[in-house]
């Protein structure tokens, strides 16, 4: 009740709002068939559910791997249809990567969308983008711990850097943001998931 499609703070989930020891695991960029599928296995060994915002023109390039991951008991979500970064886009750009990004993955999926995470998280202060995110009946999603993984750097940091910011919310809660195209994020992600099981985390 308290989140819905809307361009005010009702409309954007951070994670800050979680109870305690709740976390979610989110992965933007992908479907990428080898990191996703290892990435897959991870959730399936440690007995964990994520959200996938995938790229729609990554998913209808890898549609097996992207449906896999839905039957999986993943959840789906939408991260754009390119990645560009939307700031600056202007309105026919906007509905191609919000509103067909959106339809196109439904289609592909046969499920429902609800969420929706800008790339780069930018935007999230510019109305017109929200409008075009609430008026297609979608929650947008941010993170309050950004692990980087992204950046060029060992899993052994990802790890350290992940878990550090954990214990810095406020209350051991919140939204991960990974990425499933990167295999030093597959190679982080055992630990980090370890700890998640551990002190009554959910």
């Amino acid at each position: 009740k308290r989140f819905y499609p809307s361009s005010s703070n009702a409309g954007n989930i951070t994670g800050n709002e979680f109870p305690s020891k709740v976390w979610s695991l989110t992965f933007d960029d992908g479907p990428k068939t080898e990191t996703s599928s290892r990435i897959l296995d991870e959730l399936k060994r440690h007995a964990l559910k994520a959200t996938f915002f995938q790229l729609t023109k990554e998913a209808l390039a890898n549609p097996i791997i992207a449906n896999k991951i839905r039957t999986e008991g993943m959840e789906i979500a939408s991260h754009s249809f390119t990645n560009k970064e939307l700031t600056k886009a202007g309105a026919a750009r906007l509905e191609k990567e919000i509103t067909m990004a959106v339809r196109h993955l439904e289609k592909l999926h046969g499920t429902d969308v609800k969420f929706f995470r800008l790339p780069y998280g930018a935007g999230v202060s510019t109305p017109e983008i929200r409008e075009k995110i609430a008026a297609n009946r979608l929650i947008h999603v941010s993170s309050n711990v950004d692990t980087l993984d992204w950046m060029a750097q060992t899993p052994a940091k990802i790890v350290a850097r992940t878990i550090a910011l954990m214990k810095k919310t406020r209350r051991d809660a919140g939204i991960l943001i990974f990425h499933d195209i990167n295999q030093r994020t597959a190679e982080a992600l055992p630990q980090i998931m370890d700890y998640l099981k551990q002190d009554n985390r959910r």
